[in-house]
């Protein structure tokens, strides 16, 4: 399911292959920095990570388009894309006001890469108002460029994270993008849920890293959000036998960082 968010050749089709770099994101969680609420550029890798990953805290939709232009500039913006488009589809889908202003920036700067970016955004976002800005996106730019790629928008299935089984470390990476952007607790648990699937299962396609990257992130998630500790915690109480004893450690983690004195 994941490779039908992927962009498509020559240039924009670079299959993921190695989940691992998926995102710049994971290399930048360990510069937290304090977000500013403003529509300027972001000037940092850190400072756009730290708006990404801490959204849910200090949510600023207005910094919408300049973090779709921050992305189109990375190096690895690509290997992203699935991820960005599931992130923002969370902000845009509350926000029709937002959309509409989203397109007619991008649209009226005409970079390619933010194009693409956003017409994925699009594709995934699954409503009455993305469908109409693919229609209008299919008639009002260059159909050699886009064409082909806005047609494959209208065939992408809905993604619904909440229910469908967790299959990849990208389905992972997919679901700590919404954790990022509402806080909500189901992201989460459904990472939690997947932690004794160490062993691949050839019927439902899950890969034989999925449990142990699971754990990983959570590891990783831990260090600088503690409504992850709070959810970890709250999971332990009821987890299975399965899932416990992986469980204990990152709870264990989270007790040890609670009595570090509080960062000024």
């Amino acid at each position: 399911m994941a490779d039908s968010y992927c962009l498509p050749p020559n240039p924009w089709n670079k299959m993921i292959s190695k989940i691992s770099n998926l995102l710049i994101i994971l290399a930048l969680l360990l510069f937290p920095l304090e977000a500013s609420a403003s529509t300027e550029p972001f000037n940092s890798g850190e400072q756009f990570a730290t708006w990404l990953t801490h959204y849910y805290l200090h949510p600023e939709p207005e910094r919408t388009t300049r973090a779709i232009e921050f992305i189109s500039t990375t190096k690895d913006f690509r290997n992203s894309i699935a991820i960005t488009a599931v992130f923002f589809s969370t902000i845009l889908k509350e926000d029709k006001n937002l959309l509409k202003t989203t397109y007619d920036q991008i649209s009226k700067a005409n970079n390619q890469k933010t194009r693409y970016i956003l017409l994925n955004i699009l594709g995934v976002l699954k409503t009455p108002e993305s469908k109409e800005l693919l229609q209008k996106a299919q008639k009002e730019w260059d159909p050699k460029i886009y064409g082909e790629f806005i047609k494959k928008r209208f065939e992408v299935p809905a993604l619904d994270l909440e229910n469908m089984p967790v299959r990849s470390v990208l389905d992972l990476e997919m679901l700590w993008a919404i954790f990022f952007v509402t806080g909500k607790d189901w992201p989460v648990k459904r990472v939690i849920s997947t932690l004794d699937k160490k062993v691949a299962d050839p019927k439902l396609k899950v890969s034989v890293s999925v449990g142990a990257d699971a754990e990983t992130s959570l590891h990783i998630h831990i260090k600088n959000h503690p409504r992850v500790c709070e959810i970890v915690k709250s999971e332990l109480k009821k987890s299975s036998k399965n899932i416990k004893p992986l469980l204990d450690p990152i709870v264990a983690e989270c007790d040890e960082k609670a009595k570090l004195p509080a960062k000024s």
